[in-house]
């Protein structure tokens, strides 16, 4: 070290001693800080995952009306289920606050091409029990729906999912493959997948999450660690486009180009990983209307029947 800068950190040092006073006040002062991003991390988490019940409309509840009602056992309570028709079978999978009779307008032209429709209330969602879900949850209530539904040895004929339950799916997809105890870990989960506006990332919820709460970085990087120690897994690791590289079935994503919960980027990037994905872009649908255009039913209709 130079003659001078040894002095001069000597010198620095000895400052620093006659402050001895304070050391403990900023150590308390950090400490406090610290407890704080925990605490803030803590309440995040519980907003983060909350869910909120909306009335379903007069045509949803009119639709439920018809269908025959059963429950599925999960980890987090008896699950609403709801089935229409006879034949091979396609799960409606609703998104975040959503419900399964969301998707109804699927039910007529799909029944009427020979399917059984069945949609399901995830956890804290619909008629179902809770008030909480995460992503993962959603994944695993999609497992326990299709235990309950599918043929024997079988993988179900279709899934068209939305918004988070596109997300939702593709995570179960992906486990039901990595896994050697379930009969379809080598024809998935299902033989041909339809998703609208899938998010692709939950780094991004948590990003837009933290900016609407103004979270400062040290409760992010706390709640980061929260979510990961909660659910046992990286975030990065639940990155759809990754987990769907090695998908064969069918995909069809149908996002409109003026989303404003989740890009059309989403759909891009996902597509661009999933091998033999198509993506159609609508225009002036948004989020949530898209699921009512009779053009749209229609595509997905069709795609579902192959």
């Amino acid at each position: 070290m130079h003659p001078n800068k040894s002095t001069t950190v000597r010198s620095y040092s000895k400052k620093l001693d006659g402050l001895g006073w304070a050391w403990p006040v900023l150590r308390a002062a950090t400490e406090v800080e610290a407890r704080a991003a925990d605490v803030a991390a803590w309440v995040s988490e519980s907003l983060m995952f909350r869910t909120t019940r909306r009335t379903p409309p007069e045509a949803e509840q009119a639709l439920l009306a018809t269908g025959r009602r059963f429950r599925v056992p999960s980890a987090f309570g008896s699950l609403a289920g709801f089935r229409w028709g006879e034949g091979p079978v396609v799960l409606l999978v609703h998104g975040w606050n959503g419900r399964g009779a969301q998707l109804g307008g699927l039910v007529a032209p799909l029944v009427a091409r020979g399917f059984e429709v069945v949609t399901f209330d995830g956890p804290g969602h619909g008629e179902s029990p809770g008030a909480r879900s995460s992503l993962l949850e959603m994944a695993s209530a999609i497992e326990a729906v299709v235990d309950v539904i599918r043929p024997v040895g079988a993988s179900l004929h279709a899934v068209v999912a939305h918004s988070m339950g596109a997300a939702a799916t593709v995570v179960a997809a992906h486990r039901a493959q990595g896994s050697t105890e379930r009969t379809t870990r080598e024809a998935g989960l299902f033989q041909r997948y339809a998703f609208v506006a899938p998010p692709i990332d939950v780094r991004e919820f948590m990003r837009v999450f933290s900016e609407h709460a103004r979270l400062r970085a040290p409760v992010v990087e706390a709640l980061r660690r929260r979510v990961e120690t909660r659910f046992a897994t990286r975030l990065e690791d639940l990155y759809a486009p990754e987990l769907a590289r090695d998908f064969e079935a069918p995909l069809l994503v149908v996002h409109d180009a003026l989303d404003k919960e989740v890009p059309l980027t989403t759909s891009q990037r996902l597509v661009a990983a999933w091998p033999g994905a198509r993506l159609e872009v609508t225009e002036g649908l948004g989020h949530t209307r898209i699921l009512r255009d009779a053009d749209v039913i229609e595509r997905l209709a069709t795609f579902v029947a192959g």
